[in-house]
């Protein structure tokens, strides 16, 4: 069992550097196919309209309305990882306890 467990090991590290090694940095390439030289275009901006002035903003009152209740999500997350770690616990269980 220790040797299959070192063979699985070593695949896995081959693996690892095999998939590190292929990939090559990144940086630009040289295209022979564009030999031509990039065609002009002349640009023309709009005029500049100058800025019109701005009465200051007031700020904004108040409001007595309460925050809405978010609770409800964490309690529906929660639920929902205690059901999914509860039923991967039966499993294991069950799986323990047909193996012995």
């Amino acid at each position: 069992m220790g040797i299959n467990r070192i063979v699985q090991l070593s695949i896995a590290v081959l693996l690892l550097v095999a998939t590190l090694a292929g990939g090559g940095a990144a940086s630009a390439q040289e295209n022979p196919d564009y030999t031509a030289p990039a065609p002009t275009v002349a640009v023309t901006s709009p005029p500049v309209q100058p800025l019109q002035p701005v009465a200051p903003a007031t700020p904004a009152t108040p409001s007595d309305t309460p925050l809405p209740v978010t609770g409800a999500d964490v309690v529906q997350m929660l639920v929902i990882g205690g059901v999914l770690i509860g039923g991967g616990a039966g499993l294991l269980t069950i799986r323990r306890r047909s193996a012995a």
